[in-house]
C-alpha cells in the first residue's frame, strides 16, 4: 500500500478509497461506512473540525489497544496526509500510527509481543506470538502492524521536521520495527548525531537501541556520546538505549540506569515509550529485556 498517495493529494486520496471493498472490512463499530469520510477528512477539516475527525477516526481503528481489518487499510491515508499538516496534526497522527501499529505499547517493550514470532504464529495458523506468552495475536492486528512497517521510509523523512515534538514521535515509532532495522536505523544514527532537543534525543536515543544490531558499533559510538552529555535526560536515554542494544550494560549505564529508575518517575519529560515512565524503561533495560532472539 506504500506509495499509493502521488500526484495530488486530494486525488490521490479519492483513488485509494475508492479502491478498497470498505463494506467487507469492519471497525471497532462493525462497520466502516465513515472510515472513509474521516480519512479524507484529515486533510480537509479546519481547525475547529480536526480534533473530533481525530477522536472519531481513533476510535475506529483503535479500540483499548485492539486493532481491525479496517486499521490497516487506514495507513497509507494517514501517512499520505502527514507532510501537508502543521505540527500539532502531524505529532497526532504519529501518535495514532503508533496506537495502530502496537496499540499500548507496553506488551512490545515487555518481549510479550514479538513482530517476526507472531507473524510465524499466524502463518501457521497459530494464535500466541509465542509459547507461554498468553497474548493474542489476530490477524487484523499484524496486517496493521505490518501495514505501518510498510511507511518507515516516510516516518523517517520526518526526522529533519523542524519541529523536536515531530522528530521525537518519528523516533518513537521507528523503534517499533527491529525487522526494518536497515533501513531505519541508519536514519536514527543521523538524527542523533544531529539532534539537539533532550527529549527528541533520547527518543532517538532509545529507538536506535532498541532495533539496532549488537554488530553495529556506531550505533554504540553515538549512544557512548550522549551517555555523557550535559543534559540528565539524554545521558537516561543513552543508558536505556546502550543496555538494550547489547543486554550488558557498563558500570556507567548501570549507573545512569539506576539514577533514571530513583529520578525518572519525578521529572517532567515527555518521551513517549512506555506511557512515558522512563523510569521504567530503564527497568526494563536493567533486566534485559529485549527481543533479539
Amino acid at each position: 500500500m506504500m506509495g499509493i498517495l502521488c500526484g495530488d493529494l486530494m486525488a490521490g486520496i479519492d483513488d485509494y478509497l475508492g479502491s478498497v471493498d470498505w463494506e467487507n472490512l469492519p471497525d471497532s463499530y462493525g462497520g466502516t461506512a465513515d472510515v472513509p469520510r474521516y480519512l479524507r477528512s484529515l486533510a480537509l477539516a479546519r481547525p475547529k473540525e480536526w480534533d473530533a475527525v481525530y477522536e472519531a477516526l481513533y476510535e475506529r481503528l483503535v479500540n483499548q489497544g485492539s486493532r481491525f481489518a479496517a486499521s490497516a487499510y487506514a495507513v497509507p491515508v494517514i501517512v499520505g496526509v502527514l507532510g501537508s499538516l502543521p505540527e500539532r496534526r502531524k505529532v497526532a497522527l504519529l501518535r495514532l500510527l503508533s496506537y495502530v501499529a502496537v496499540g499500548e505499547d507496553q506488551a512490545y517493550l515487555r518481549g510479550d509481543f514479538n513482530p517476526a514470532e507472531a507473524r510465524r504464529d499466524l502463518e501457521a495458523g497459530r494464535h500466541l506470538s509465542w509459547a507461554g506468552s498468553g497474548l493474542r495475536v489476530e490477524r487484523a492486528e499484524m496486517a496493521a502492524y505490518d501495514a505501518v512497517m510498510r511507511e518507515t521510509a516516510v516516518v523517517g523523512g520526518l526526522l529533519t521536521d523542524e519541529s523536536p515534538q515531530v522528530r521525537m514521535w518519528a523516533a518513537y515509532l521507528l523503534g517499533l520495527f527491529p525487522e526494518k532495522a536497515e533501513d531505519t536505523v541508519p536514519v536514527l544514527r543521523a538524527a542523533l548525531a544531529r539532534e539537539s532537543d533532550p527529549e527528541a534525543a533520547a527518543t532517538t536515543a532509545i529507538a536506535a537501541g532498541l532495533v539496532g544490531s549488537p554488530d553495529d558499533a556506531s550505533v554504540a559510538s553515538l549512544l557512548e556520546t550522549r551517555l555523557r552529555a550535559r543534559h540528565r535526560l539524554e545521558r537516561w536515554g543513552a543508558a536505556i538505549g546502550l543496555a538494550w542494544w547489547d543486554g550488558k550494560p557498563s558500570s556507567l549505564v548501570a549507573r545512569t540506569l539506576d539514577e533514571c529508575i530513583d529520578l525518572g518517575r519525578s521529572q517532567s519529560v515527555e518521551v513517549p515509550f512506555y506511557g512515558g515512565c522512563i523510569d521504567v524503561m530503564a527497568s526494563l533495560a536493567k533486566e534485559g529485556r529485549h527481543r533479539r532472539r
